[in-house]
């Protein structure tokens, strides 16, 4: 008998018509993307770590990831990184681990805790470059966040990409404790650019492996060898930067380096007004948005507050706060719009590749 057949006013014979029950395909959203070199800038060593010291400190902390949120459930879990598979339900692990080829493949999924129907997955790549075609030598990695769901056809709002903005934990814990670098190393503190660091800064805005968007806040000087950044109003640089550091650079400098950055990359406004003071974002793709004190003062933003069911409070917030929110968010929206990579694709594949 087929299960189908039970669900019928008590009959079980031929004539009766089995029902069929269509499955409403899931749609995978990003989350949080990544393509980037490992540096090992914050590695505590003497001298300058080799590719294999890059990819094996990298694979721990993967692992050591791995095993944490998933080891719970999956006893077998060996203690060190090794090629690894398992399923239960919609919890699942794979690990493809190459250390004679300094490759490592990773996708673990699991079931949202409140969202009934919401599988969130997380994807990841560290291997070594050796074409110059396709990137500069070395250790690279790559990252995928993201969540699969039904479309909800009844939804009342429609939430951009980047509301549920999220990256896993072993990418924080690789950016924190080994260090990457695109174009510029990534760096939590406020950097205040000098004159002969211009050009470096001006050569990471042209590099066409960057993936990190570049915020530039140019700002006057206030007479007594500070930087003026009243005209920002409420947004904190120092709080800005600890927000988007792991995706986004931050750099600030005063007047004359300021218009160096500009004249170096061909900006041809550099000596003219009113291009300072000013706030810069060199997007990865080329373009480039510029923001002055008007657009500060005049900036308005919703933040969301919290949601109930279809229905949504927001507190609207002006002036810095508000251009704060709204940078955060423009920078969150780039990355899980760009097309840095795709994945695994693991619901249409049955296995990562070695």
């Amino acid at each position: 008998m087929h299960k189908a057949d039970v669900f019928n006013d008590g009959r079980e014979d031929s004539e009766t018509e089995s029902r069929h029950y269509e499955l409403r395909p899931l749609r995978r959203h990003v989350a949080f993307q990544m393509k980037t070199r490992l540096d090992g800038s914050r590695l505590k060593t003497d001298q300058e770590p080799s590719d294999d010291v890059l990819f094996t400190q990298c694979a721990k902390m993967i692992w050591k990831w791995i095993l944490a949120k998933y080891g719970v459930l999956f006893h077998s879990m060996p203690q060190e990184v090794q090629t690894f598979h398992a399923d239960l339900l919609a919890y699942h692990v794979a690990v493809k681990y190459h250390p004679e080829k300094r490759l490592m493949n990773v996708h673990v999924r699991h079931m949202d805790p409140e969202v009934g129907g919401r599988i969130w997955f997380s994807e990841a790549s560290v291997y070594e470059q050796h074409d110059p075609d396709e990137g500069t030598p070395g250790m690279w990695m790559k990252v995928l966040n993201g969540y699969a769901q039904p479309e909800r056809e009844d939804s009342a709002t429609v939430e951009r990409q980047s509301t549920y903005f999220s990256y896993p934990g072993f990418y924080k814990n690789i950016v924190d404790n080994i260090g990457v670098f695109s174009a510029l190393p990534c760096s939590g503190r406020r950097r205040i650019v000098r004159e002969e660091e211009a050009p470096a800064i001006a050569r990471a805005i042209s590099d066409k492996e960057r993936q990190f968007p570049i915020v530039l806040i140019i700002s006057r000087d206030d007479g007594s060898g500070m930087m003026d950044e009243n005209w920002l109003m409420q947004f904190r640089v120092s709080d800005f930067t600890r927000t988007v550091w792991r995706y986004a650079h931050v750099v600030c400098c005063y007047e004359p380096v300021g218009r160096k950055i500009l004249e170096l990359v061909g900006d041809v406004r550099f000596s003219s007004e009113p291009q300072v003071p000013r706030f810069y974002i060199y997007w990865p793709d080329g373009t480039q948005d510029d923001y002055g004190g008007d657009d500060v003062r005049n900036c308005s933003f919703g933040r969301h507050l919290e949601a109930r069911g279809d229905a949504r409070t927001y507190d609207i917030v002006h002036g810095g706060q508000a251009f704060y929110h709204r940078i955060v968010t423009d920078l969150r929206d780039w990355n899980v719009n760009a097309n840095m990579w795709e994945g695994f694709q693991l619901d249409i594949m049955t296995d990562i590749p070695d």
